[in-house]
């Protein structure tokens, strides 16, 4: 994702927003090179149950706000782990 942003961005369109997995953010220089590239954090680390589901809600308002007041667009990956194709 990160390198279609750079594509868009350069062919002077408006860059997603990229969910990334919180498992990327184990070198404490890469949440705020990811937090430059509109990314944004999705928790799949938390256990518990009542974390789990308002870490889950959060999230939706913000893809929410996202794409219905800021008009932007959002990347989600389907599935954990690295894309084969």
């Amino acid at each position: 994702p990160a390198f279609v942003n750079y594509a868009v961005y350069h062919a002077g369109l408006p860059t997603p927003r990229i969910a990334i997995g919180d498992n990327l953010l184990q070198k404490p220089f890469v949440s705020d090179l990811m937090r430059l590239n509109k990314s944004f954090i999705v928790h799949r680390s938390i256990t518990g149950r009542k974390e789990k589901m308002a870490a889950y809600q959060l999230l939706s308002a913000y893809i929410n706000h996202s794409i219905r007041n800021d008009c932007q667009s959002i990347w989600i990956a389907q599935a954990e782990g690295r894309a084969k194709d």
